[in-house]
C-alpha cells in the first residue's frame, strides 16, 4: 500500500483535497509501518533507522520518476518521522492465551 500512496501518480484528485491532508496520510502511512514493525516483532532501533531511510529514500524517489507527477519535500519527510514516532509509541495489543494451560495437556 505504501509503494501506491507514494509513488503512484497523484492525479487529479489531489488538486480537490484540501492543503495539508497529504501530511495526515504522510503520518498514518508510517505510523501504521512502524505498528505493524513492531508486531512482527523487529527490534525498534533498527526499525526506525530502517523507515527513516525509506522515508527519506521514498521523497529523493518521488521527485526523480516522472510519470508520478510529484515533489518531494522535507515537511512530508518530518510528517513521515512523526509518524514513525506515533507507531513506535503505539500500545501493543497483549498475546491472547498468555499463562493458559494449553488444550492437549491435562494435569495428573
Amino acid at each position: 500500500m505504501s509503494l501506491v500512496l507514494l509513488f503512484g501518480p497523484a492525479g487529479p484528485a489531489s488538486d480537490a483535497v484540501p492543503t495539508g491532508s497529504d501530511k495526515v496520510v504522510h503520518v498514518l502511512l508510517f505510523a501504521a509501518l512502524a505498528w505493524t514493525g513492531r508486531l512482527a516483532g523487529v527490534p525498534l532501533p533498527p526499525l526506525g533507522l530502517a523507515l527513516l531511510a525509506y522515508a527519506g529514500l521514498s521523497e529523493v524517489l518521488q521527485s526523480s520518476v516522472p510519470w508520478a507527477e510529484r515533489t518531494s519535500s522535507w515537511a512530508d519527510v518530518a510528517a513521515d518521522a512523526a509518524g514513525i514516532a506515533l507507531g513506535l509509541l503505539l500500545p501493543q495489543p497483549r498475546a491472547r492465551g498468555r499463562g493458559r494451560q494449553s488444550l492437549g495437556r491435562t494435569n495428573l
